[in-house]
């Protein structure tokens, strides 16, 4: 008897056991039969390119839409090439979504080239999504989605470097019109990008040219300015022009885990024609002498006039449009007592030139009652003209006046 109640009660337990297993069972099924499989949207993103590394930005966006709690864990992203070699891992803090809810999961990391060819990249986004049932039954179901990524896709868009131009004109030397110039280049892609040289020329406004220069590049970094200094100089013939015309082009190029890519550039600035008389006496003092002979003859005064120039500086000057004029001054009353044109002189750097003219004054002339005195006040000696660098025709003024005392004509004798 107590035997077969033994029995029975084991039986009893036994059936029990199995009915919480069926419904259980039965709860688990209808529990993953209402399972919605979350909504998720991954981005993977090239944040930033270097000739050496990748930044890559991995974001991850699940909407839970049961009414039940998801738990995310053992999240990592797996970049490999196109020929699955692994470059590199990142690894993601998992959590929990509520019922309903959604949530954001994200981590930025850089990987090294090393000689590999970045041109598609393979995410592999892994994770595990639990599952809770009432409360104490975890249940977890593996999550995978791979995700191509293409560098050359970012290649593709380089753009153009952003670059001014600012030019000084320093000094005249034997070569031509020196001048500075200082470009700055903004780099506005993501990556960085190498410039090997830029190619600088100088044009009139005619499209003459006037100048070459070759500036040497450097590798400029994403978003960021590199400032690039150059000396040249421009012909003498560009003095001659209105406004000079500096063109900047050459070739920007990015590399990028074996990609390689270039656009190339052109831009340009105008600048006027400085007045070459701010550098031809920059450093030294300009000289000049007017020597004069007067001799009394029976038809008038002869006169003897010269021109003495030294030139300081290190180019050949040209005198062109010399003309000499023998003034009466009375007062502030001047009266030409004659001119005369002077040849046209070349004076070579750092030597000294005479030219001269002769003119005769009629004693008329000189000896005027209708000023009121017999004699002028002054006899002025003036030399006008222009001065030019040879081979150009921009062209300064100049106008030079001697003053000699009447009193002392008649035994004026200066050599020339």
């Amino acid at each position: 008897m107590g035997v077969v109640s033994l029995k029975k009660i084991l039986a009893i337990i036994l059936c029990v056991l199995i009915g919480i297993n069926v419904v259980v069972a039965g709860f688990l099924f209808i529990d993953f039969q209402m399972f919605e499989s979350p909504e998720t949207i991954v981005y993977i993103d090239v944040v930033e390119v270097t000739s050496d590394e990748i930044l890559l930005d991995a974001r991850v966006d699940i909407n839970n839409p049961n009414d039940f709690q998801l738990s995310i864990s053992d999240f990592e992203v797996v970049s490999k090439t196109i020929d699955d070699v692994e470059i590199g891992r990142l690894f993601i803090d998992g959590g929990n979504i509520d019922s309903r809810g959604s949530k954001s999961f994200s981590v930025s990391d850089k990987f090294r080239f090393d000689g590999r060819d970045f041109n598609v990249l393979k995410n592999r986004v892994s994770a595990r999504i639990g599952v809770n049932v009432f409360g104490f039954i975890r249940k977890t179901i593996p999550f995978e989605i791979i995700v191509v990524t293409s560098v050359d896709e970012l290649m593709k868009s380089l753009d153009p470097p952003v670059i001014n131009i600012i030019a000084s004109f320093d000094r005249i030397s034997d070569e031509g019109l020196d001048f500075s110039a200082d470009l700055s280049v903004y780099n506005p892609n993501t990556f960085e990008f190498y410039i090997e040289q830029f190619n600088l020329d100088v044009e009139t406004e005619k499209g003459v040219n006037v100048g070459e220069l070759v500036i040497y590049g450097d590798v400029v970094k994403p978003k960021s300015n590199c400032n690039f200094y150059a000396n040249g100089s421009v012909l003498f013939t560009a003095l001659d022009a209105e406004t000079l015309y500096f063109n900047l082009s050459g070739v920007a190029g990015g590399r990028v885990g074996g990609i390689n890519k270039s656009v190339s550039f052109n831009t340009g600035a105008s600048f006027e024609i400085p007045e070459i008389s701010k550098f031809i006496f920059l450093d030294e003092n300009v000289d000049f002498m007017i020597p004069v002979q007067f001799k009394l003859r029976l038809d008038g005064i002869h006169s003897t006039v010269g021109f003495k120039i030294y030139n300081p500086s290190n180019i050949t000057l040209v005198g062109r449009n010399l003309l000499c004029k023998i003034i009466r001054l009375d007062n502030d009353n001047q009266t030409v007592l004659g001119s005369k044109e002077m040849k046209a002189c070349e004076i070579q750097p750092k030597n000294r030139v005479c030219v001269k003219t002769e003119m005769i004054i009629p004693y008329t002339k000189y000896f005027s009652v209708m000023s009121g005195s017999l004699l002028p006040d002054w006899i002025i000696l003036r030399i006008e003209g222009d001065f030019s660098i040879s081979g150009t025709r921009q062209a300064f003024p100049i106008s030079l006046n001697a003053y000699v005392d009447p009193h002392l004509i008649k035994s004026q004798s200066n050599s020339l």
